[in-house]
C-alpha cells in the first residue's frame, strides 16, 4: 500500500508529547480497522502503539543521526508556502491558536487547520477518542510550561 493511501493527523506540540490519532485514521478513505479487514492485513494493536511511540521519538532519533531535522521543516514550510500562494484551502497540521471549544486554554499547537492565502482560515476538529483527548491536553499543557519557563529565563 502507498504511503499516499494512508492518512492519520499527528497533533500536539513539536515533540515527545505529540498525539498520533490513531482513532481516526485512514487508509483509502477507510478505517484502519475495515482497511485491513478488506486489504486482508493484519490488523495489530501492539504493531500500531510501536508505530505511534516511533512517531513520537522520530524527531530525536533524526537529531541523533544528522545533527537537526532541517529538511523535514524545510518540505514542512514549503507544503505550506505552497498552500498560501495557490489558496488552496489545505487541511494541513499548523500551529495554531486552540479553538475554546477544544478546552485546551489559550496555546497554539499543532492541529489540522484550513491553510488559504489568508493563512490560517480556522482549525477543522476532528473526532479523537478518550486517551488521545487526554493526551492532547496533556501536550498541551506541556507546551504551556515551557512557555512559562521561557518567561521566567528571559
Amino acid at each position: 500500500m502507498a504511503s499516499d493511501n494512508v492518512h492519520a493527523y499527528v497533533i500536539g506540540e513539536h515533540g515527545e508529547s505529540r498525539v498520533a490519532v490513531v482513532s481516526s485514521a485512514r487508509i483509502a478513505g477507510m478505517p484502519l480497522e475495515s482497511a485491513c479487514r478488506e486489504l486482508a492485513l493484519p490488523y495489530d494493536k501492539d504493531g500500531l502503539r510501536r508505530i505511534v511511540n516511533d512517531t513520537r521519538a522520530a524527531g530525536l532519533e533524526i537529531i541523533r543521526a544528522k545533527g537537526a531535522t532541517y529538511y523535514a521543516i524545510g518540505t514542512a514550510l514549503a507544503r505550506i508556502a505552497g498552500a498560501i500562494l495557490r489558496d488552496e484551502h489545505a487541511v494541513l497540521t499548523a500551529s495554531s491558536l486552540a479553538p475554546e471549544s477544544m478546552e485546551l486554554g489559550e496555546v497554539s499547537l499543532s492541529l489540522p487547520t484550513i491553510i488559504t492565502r489568508d493563512g490560517v482560515t480556522r482549525v477543522v476538529s476532528i473526532p479523537l477518542d478518550a486517551s488521545e483527548r487526554q493526551a492532547l491536553k496533556a501536550s498541551a499543557e506541556k507546551l504551556k510550561q515551557c512557555i512559562a519557563l521561557w518567561k521566567d529565563i528571559r
